[in-house]
């Protein structure tokens, strides 16, 4: 009794679980670019590498669409698994915070209320001059708000590609960042003085 053909084993090395038409090699290259533009941003900006690594990441795919093509499956496979992993164990350690009064925690939620009121008015106010549609509108403030691994959920459930939600998304958590890293300094020296 003869083992599975050369074409059979062929197949199972391309196409791991079903996964669409990629396997290994794929999975492995799309490592390699998150894992370079990870070691990247580490050496050249230290404890503040996630700024420039979102940095990167926009730039590479905004510059280079067509040589990241073949990473694009096999990446969001990737960015799924950890994801679920990091949604899943994000809530590992909640637990009920006591000894807070509303007192404390009333400038924070007067501050939420600023934020997502201008969010609010300013989405609804793009939407209409860009002309956008519901669903749009709707993933664009994920992206905003969220960031992009909400938003690309969200556009994915709603039947669209989910990059320009992750790019979005990707860039505002770049920008805000570098904003606060920014603002960081001068707030510190205020509270030493």
């Amino acid at each position: 009794m003869a083992g599975p053909g050369t074409a059979d084993v062929e197949d199972r090395g391309k196409e791991v679980g079903g996964l669409g038409g990629f396997g290994g090699q794929e999975l492995t290259r799309a490592l390699f670019v998150a894992l370079t533009v990870t070691s990247v941003s580490s050496a050249l900006s230290g404890a503040n590498a996630i700024a420039l690594a979102s940095l990167l990441s926009v730039a590479l795919a905004t510059l280079a669409p067509r040589t990241l093509e073949r990473v694009k499956q096999p990446a969001s496979a990737l960015a799924e698994v950890f994801l679920g992993l990091f949604f899943a164990s994000a809530g590992l350690l909640g637990g009920r915070v006591t000894g807070l009064e509303f007192s404390a925690l009333a400038p924070v939620i007067l501050l939420l209320l600023i934020v997502y009121g201008v969010h609010t008015i300013v989405l609804v106010l793009a939407g209409k001059v860009l002309r956008m549609t519901s669903v749009a509108t709707s993933v664009v403030s994920n992206a905003l708000i969220g960031g992009p691994a909400t938003a690309a959920a969200l556009a994915r459930s709603k039947g669209s590609d989910p990059t320009a939600a992750i790019l979005l998304g990707t860039l505002g958590n770049a920008l805000a960042t570098l904003v606060a890293l920014l603002a960081l300094l001068p707030i510190l020296k205020m509270c030493t003085l």
